[in-house]
């Protein structure tokens, strides 16, 4: 394979990391006294840095079973553990500690990010050539679907996976290439099991890469009749199977059983033995005459898979049931799908209130005109097929991009794994484009015309991803004559991510957050889409988060019934305390309205404002300071306004019980003036009725006190004031009257 230009690589590495961090300045800020803080992303980044910073600081150890997720009992982490490791291990090499982890999470996207180009190119070249090569990788460094995943601040996996499956695929195409040696076999699938492992160790999903690319490679082997690279696949995946049966051992069973595909477990470890016992069967079979030709390899191929295939079937008849959540997720049925913006149809519909319109123009934000390029992408692999020399590269590719572009319009978040075939199909269609030009037009006009035709195909992609993000970064440059227009929602939930900053600064600490073995006193519970952020920015457990239903599928039932559906506070009680919570993050949305819990709790901050009852066993403590917005899919576009209160913390108490004695029958009115931190004034109410003997109850969640507030809490500006049948009185409580749910009497007569 040619040499592509160093500079030019050089070149393609600085664009790739440049538009993956447009958005430093959102996360690197620096404070009034000069200090800077470093506000990583929400959501899954959160959690993979709340484990990096685990090994951080207990190195070598991970993070395998995790106390801060579905309290009160804890759960097995359900992804596999090399990928935070490996961030917790840069983090400790360079000094430990949370802001050394938090520079290596907020810089491992973009950095991975844009070294994919280099498989990339790799892989562009040995189809194409070395110009179809370096069009590939300008593609992939630019193109918003690799990055749309990769930016600085995200410390998710996804960056990773794309690395290391642009890897695996350059490799897997190379050794599928015509006149390999033997030493050069050994090399390629000696690459190929630091791939594949590495893979498969760091993402949940990864039998999906396992699946494609080995499916693909083995195809394409066979229609060579390659034997010799069939022989050194089948050495690296026994290797990777080894491998991964020793970090399975290790690791406790997964919550969804031996046999998961929601992390790693021993149906990847028999997937991979499988494979080696397919590939070697395959090639031994090969070396009897006669079998060879290309007519029987095909029925000999399909044997020796089977019996491998099979044999693992009779062995692990369990395999069955751990691949049914993965058909649900890429089927979409699982529960997840509806809220989870990663797994929408590129073409589609997003199903948010508000949001009616087709995303067609998501597809062009992500992909520009290539977008309609993408069904050629398998035929431009097909098309280079018919060079002998590149027969078997191309077959693999072809499968391959056929396979992962179909689930890329499937879901959204495929188009990361989607991303390093999509740029070089891509380049290789405008590359077909240039050869055929050329003859009339002469090379260099004609390489003028296929960097045009790519520069006008990505325009669209680029105006719409990176045009806001980059009058961003020159804002916090001092250019604000091109800052952006201010925009009514959160993007990165860096508002969520402040507020549970102040949630840890304003509630009791908790055991165990660097010791797995020590169990939490108590839990927040909140959305589980704000889980990751509260564990990490809060430290504080939580009983669901973005794992979803693939962790503990009662206790994300339970969260989501208590923000989405329960209509009475008996309720929400009841599963605050099965839940061992002891506060609760609530959130506001699009959604929130009466009869619903949440909406009396949220909005109406828990009084008896326009005839509903009064809460009486939850307390606001805190809320979001003045300005701050929503998560972008918690509104419809024109609902959301800087005048919604996005996030507040009430905890829940036992209240102190007031036993009043007034006329028979009368109405009794309660009120107490309050004020937040962020200096807003409410009043909580709460009415009653006596009976026929004149005597009511009174469960209050307040302290009257100005001093049981405390430094960022809410608290009373006044005392309490109770009137009935027009007799009145003032009364205090005191906050150890409110937690332990003392008892008072008080007389209107």
């Amino acid at each position: 394979m040619t040499r592509l230009p160093a500079r030019s690589l050089v070149a393609v590495l600085f664009a790739g990391l440049l538009v993956r961090s447009l958005l430093a300045g959102e996360i690197f800020r620096f404070g009034a006294d000069g200090s800077l803080d470093i506000l990583l992303h929400r959501a899954d980044s959160s959690y993979h840095a709340r484990r990096a910073l685990y090994s951080a600081e207990n190195f070598p150890a991970a993070l395998l079973f995790d106390r801060y997720i579905a309290h009160p009992d804890g759960a097995v982490v359900p992804m596999p553990p090399f990928y935070d490791w490996a961030l917790g291990g840069a983090a400790r090499l360079l000094g430990g500690g949370l802001r050394r982890t938090e520079w290596v999470a907020a810089l491992v996207s973009p950095l991975l990010g844009a070294l994919a180009a280099l498989p990339v190119a790799r892989l562009g070249a040995l189809l194409g050539g070395p110009r179809a090569g370096l069009l590939a990788a300008w593609l992939c460094a630019l193109l918003p679907i690799s990055a749309q995943w990769q930016r600085i601040g995200d410390a998710d996996h996804h960056a990773a996976v794309a690395f290391l499956g642009a890897w695996y695929l350059a490799l897997a195409a190379q050794l599928a290439s015509a006149g390999s040696s033997r030493a050069r076999a050994l090399a390629l699938a000696a690459g190929l099991f630091a791939a594949r492992t590495a893979l498969a160790t760091s993402w949940s999903g990864s039998l999906l890469y396992l699946g494609v690319i080995e499916a693909s490679l083995a195809v394409s082997l066979l229609a060579i009749g390659a034997r010799r690279g069939l022989a050194a696949n089948a050495a690296g995946l026994a290797l990777s199977a080894a491998v991964a049966a020793a970090v399975v051992a290790a690791c406790p069973t997964p919550q969804a059983g031996p046999f998961s595909t929601t992390t790693l477990s021993w149906l990847h470890v028999v997937a991979l033995g499988a494979g080696a016992g397919a590939s070697l069967s395959v090639a031994l079979a090969l070396r009897w005459p006669g079998l060879a030709g290309p007519v029987a390899r095909w029925p000999l191929a399909l044997a020796a898979a089977a019996a491998p295939a099979g044999a693992a079937l009779l062995l692990f008849p369990d395999l069955w049931e751990g691949l049914r959540p993965a058909a649900a997720f890429l089927a979409g049925e699982d529960s997840w799908a509806g809220r989870n913006p990663e797994q929408f149809p590129l073409l589609g519909f997003l199903p948010v209130p508000g949001f009616e319109r087709p995303l067609v123009g998501i597809g062009h934000q992500f992909y520009g005109g290539f977008l309609y390029l993408i069904p050629l992408v398998p035929v431009a692999g097909l098309l280079r097929a018919r060079d002998p020399a590149r027969r078997g590269a191309a077959l693999c590719f072809a499968i391959a991009s056929g396979c992962l572009g179909a689930l890329a319009v499937l879901q959204l978040r495929f188009g990361n794994e989607f991303a390093a075939s999509a740029s070089v199909g891509f380049a290789l269609c405008l590359d077909s484009c240039r050869r055929r030009i050329a003859p009339r037009a002469g090379e260099r006009a004609a390489g003028r015309a296929c960097a045009l035709a790519a520069a006008l195909l990505l325009l669209p992609g680029l105006a719409l991803a990176y045009a806001a993000p980059a009058r961003s970064a020159l804002a916090a440059l001092g250019i604000r004559a091109l800052a952006p227009a201010p925009v009514a929602h959160d993007v990165a939930g860096h508002a969520l991510i402040r507020f549970a900053r102040r949630v840890r600064a304003l509630t009791p600490e908790t055991s165990g957050y660097f010791d797995s073995r020590l169990r939490p006193e108590y839990a927040v519970l909140c959305n589980p889409g704000h889980g990751g952020v509260v564990v990490y920015a809060a430290r504080r457990p939580v009983a669901s988060s973005n794992f979803g239903p693939y962790l503990d599928l009662e206790k994300y039932q339970l969260a989501r019934e208590f923000f989405e559906l329960a209509t009475s506070e008996a309720r929400a009680v009841a599963i605050a305390q099965r839940l061992d919570a002891r506060y609760v993050l609530s959130f506001d949305y699009g959604l929130l309205a009466p009869p619903l819990f949440a909406h009396q709790l949220h909005r109406l901050d828990g009084s008896g404002r326009g005839g509903a009852r009064a809460l009486q066993h939850f307390r606001l403590i805190a809320e979001s300071e003045p300005g701050d917005l929503p998560l972008w899919h918690d509104f419809p576009e024109e609902q959301r306004s800087h005048r919604v209160v996005p996030y507040k913390l009430f905890e829940r108490v036992a209240g102190a019980r007031l036993a009043v004695e007034t006329a028979p029958a009368a109405k009794l009115s309660l009120r107490l003036p309050l004020r937040t931190a962020s200096g807003r004034d409410f009043v909580y109410r709460q009415t009653a009725s006596a009976d026929a003997a004149g005597r009511a109850e009174l469960v209050l969640p307040y302290s009257s006190r100005r001093d049981d507030g405390g430094l960022g809490r809410t608290r009373a500006e006044g005392p309490y004031r109770i009137e009935a049948e027009g007799r009145s009185a003032e009364f205090e409580l005191s906050d150890a009257e409110v937690l332990g749910g003392a008892r008072r009497a008080l007389s209107l007569r």
